[in-house]
């Protein structure tokens, strides 16, 4: 299994200088390589290879001495990247390879071998100074690369390691009150089938944030783009979108951490498969813009990611079902309330009379998809009985996080 070790880097005035410089020459690689990709497509109609424009980095270096001061996995791991990018494309699974502005490259790669931590300091290729590593953790050997990241002149390394460990598959259990059930939701991030809740990131926070960076746009329009002042309102509006971002990844990392470790007893956790980026979509008609704001402020799949992942470190199996009429169908009896509203907040049954909490029926309903007893039902215009979902297949709904 792989696993990551991010920790803070404190450079001086020479390495910054230096990692700046190196960022601009990887940016300069992939635009290049871009451009001769597609000059030579349009002249030739052939394709050049990731070894061919590799080679060429050779001559680039022997013509221009300076790029010899660029570590040279970092520059060859830049063409890789390209050539990545057009086999996504030719596969049907990304869009087309763009020019990239060098404030979208966050990141550079170097091998294992360049890399080395001594007396809690980092050791680079192409820098005689050791960089002081911030970080309070102790940075374990055995890692398989590296990376070198930039966020709005902040710099970290982050270590990749692998143990080549195959995870073990999770026995599932039958057996009902064994399972937890979780719906992610807006009103809370989430609420389980034991009656726990989880409070969303604040709102007012939130929206405090938006005001300063909609300040920080009002301001940048004034300013001539490319100037001093431009560059400085724009560094301004990066560190404020870096501090909504930080601030809500740690409010979800001390949540879920906090359920994982002291809340959560059973053995498996089901939580449904929300598909927030269906939601999120803008060619999706029923997706308003109110709604979307609310579904990227909560960072649901971040919650989902963290969750499976935690739980997995303590031993629990973690796994997804899908949501379909888990919230209009009671739990107890299974009848579909087809007029529910987003406002009500709390379901009543019109057949059994079951009063519940809207998202702890919903949680308690993961649990009976994920044992295959989700049976929801209506009556048609003749008074029948008949079942929303013809045929239950849990096998269909069950994605385990463990086995991933």
């Amino acid at each position: 299994m792989k696993h990551a070790h991010k920790a803070r880097l404190k450079p001086n005035t020479t390495q910054k200088s230096a990692f700046d410089f190196w960022f601009r020459r990887c940016n300069d690689v992939f635009n290049v390589g871009l451009e001769e990709k597609l000059e030579c497509y349009k002249k030739t109609g052939k394709y050049i290879s990731f070894f061919d424009q590799k080679k060429e980095l050779v001559d680039v270096k022997n013509w221009d001495a300076s790029w010899k001061d660029v570590p040279n996995k970092s520059l060859t791991d830049m063409l890789k990247r390209l050539d990545t990018a057009f086999q996504k494309f030719f596969k049907k699974k990304s869009g087309f390879p763009n020019f990239k502005p060098l404030d979208q490259l966050h990141s550079i790669f170097f091998a294992k071998t360049d890399v080395s931590v001594e007396d809690g300091k980092l050791y680079l290729p192409k820098l005689k100074t050791p960089i002081a590593i911030l970080d309070k953790r102790e940075v374990k050997q055995g890692w398989t690369s590296a990376q070198l990241c930039r966020d709005n002149g902040l710099y970290s390394v982050s270590f990749l390691y692998d143990d080549k460990k195959e995870p073990e598959q999770p026995v599932l259990s039958d057996n009902f009150h064994e399972l937890t059930g979780m719906d992610l939701g807006l009103m809370n991030m989430w609420v389980d089938s034991d009656g726990n809740v989880a409070q969303r990131f604040d709102v007012k926070l939130y929206n405090r944030y938006q005001k300063r960076i909609a300040e920080l746009q009002r301001s940048l329009s004034t300013k001539t783009r490319g100037s001093r002042q431009y560059k400085r309102v724009k560094k301004q509006i990066g560190k404020a979108h870096s501090r909504l971002l930080n601030s809500r990844k740690d409010f979800i990392h001390k949540a879920t951490t906090k359920y994982i470790d002291n809340v959560l007893s059973t053995p498996e956790l089901v939580i449904g498969d929300i598909g927030v980026a269906d939601m999120v979509n803008k060619d999706n008609k029923k997706s308003r813009k109110g709604l979307r704001v609310s579904f990227y402020n909560a960072a649901l799949g971040e919650a989902k990611r963290q969750l499976a992942y935690k739980g997995q470190k303590k031993g629990h199996t973690v796994t997804f079902v899908d949501e379909k009429f888990t919230s209009k169908a009671c739990s107890c009896c299974g009848h579909t309330k087809d007029d529910l509203k987003l406002s009500e907040r709390t379901y009543t049954c019109n057949e059994c009379q079951t009063h519940i909490l809207r998202d702890g029926n919903s949680a308690v309903n993961m649990k009976l998809v994920r044992l295959g007893q989700f049976h929801p039902w209506r009556w048609n215009s003749l008074g029948v009985k008949y079942f929303v979902l013809d045929k239950i297949a849990p096998t269909k709904y069950l994605n385990v996080a463990c086995a991933a």
